[in-house]
């Protein structure tokens, strides 16, 4: 088969910010159109869109650990929390009073602060106040 037209097409790649360059091409071959797209990936996609650099790990605390071992200066350490740490990009973070989270951790979030059932008791006024 013969190449009847070969065209290129060079632009900014849309899906990393114009930080790398998308080249397209065009093979026509008689009445078949093959097309071509040479995308640069990034190296760390972020795990929720894939198309941009992850430069955050999620925030949300999914557990909490105590540990006996000790720092450099020889303190113990003590209690430590665990996070989610699901890498992301800056668009798809949501930013929280600060700390950054995942779609997926942000629902969970949602949901939480929507079905909590927090009841007040005389025990927390009474600790506050110094009272017994």
């Amino acid at each position: 088969m013969n190449i009847l037209t070969l065209l290129t097409d060079t632009g900014l790649c849309p899906t990393n910010g114009g930080a790398h360059r998308m080249v397209k091409q065009r093979a026509l071959y008689g009445r078949v159109t093959f097309m071509t797209d040479i995308i640069v990936l990034p190296k760390y996609p972020c795990s929720f869109c894939k198309k941009r650099e992850a430069t955050l790990f999620c925030d949300f605390v999914i557990g909490y650990s105590w540990t006996t071992a000790k720092d450099e200066k020889g303190r113990m350490i003590g209690s430590y929390h665990e996070t989610c740490d699901n890498q992301i990009c800056g668009e798809c973070a949501i930013k929280v009073s600060g700390y950054d989270f995942c779609p997926s951790c942000d629902e969970l979030r949602k949901l939480v602060k929507e079905k909590h059932d927090k009841r007040n008791g005389r025990l927390m006024i009474d600790l506050l106040f110094g009272r017994e």
